[in-house]
């Protein structure tokens, strides 16, 4: 979960919308930091995330932010589908749950994307080849381990 001041702030869905459209459209990238566990070990409480808002492409195993209820989340995309009107919609997952969110984040819903994680002593580019292969097996790998769960 990032911790925001739309978070702390209660900010309406209306509001976080129109900001995000704002930060896309400028082309800017802000910093939020992590508060829950949910993408441990690759990402732990107290990370910074440097978030893209002007999305581009969406890949298996980009980590995208996204609002559910009055909460801003930060999970892993393991799969890419379509929804019911064709339109290309995503399951996400955070690194440490057993099972993916409980529900499917559509494109128009997806309010940024990570491109970099600022730990204590280090900046991880998630735009490097290296990283982009690793968070892709990620994906791979949590989509595959959560239907052998389920099964």
């Amino acid at each position: 979960m990032l911790e925001t001041a739309a978070r702390r702030n209660k900010l309406t869905d209306l509001q976080i919308k129109a900001v995000a459209d704002i930060w896309g459209n400028l082309g800017e990238k802000s910093l939020s930091r992590i508060s829950g566990f949910s993408m441990w070990p690759w990402i732990k409480p107290g990370d910074s995330l440097v978030i893209d808002h002007n999305l581009g492409v969406i890949n298996l195993g980009d980590i995208v932010v996204f609002q559910y209820q009055d909460k801003l989340i930060a999970h892993r995309v393991v799969k890419c589908i379509k929804d019911e009107t064709g339109q290309p919609a995503y399951l996400t997952k955070g690194d440490r749950n057993c099972q993916v969110d409980c529900l499917t984040v559509s494109r128009k819903t997806i309010l940024a994307k990570v491109v970099q994680v600022n730990k204590a002593n280090k900046e991880v580019n998630y735009l490097s080849p290296g990283w982009r292969l690793l968070n892709y097996l990620i994906g791979v790998y949590s989509y595959i381990k959560t239907r052998l769960l389920t099964v």
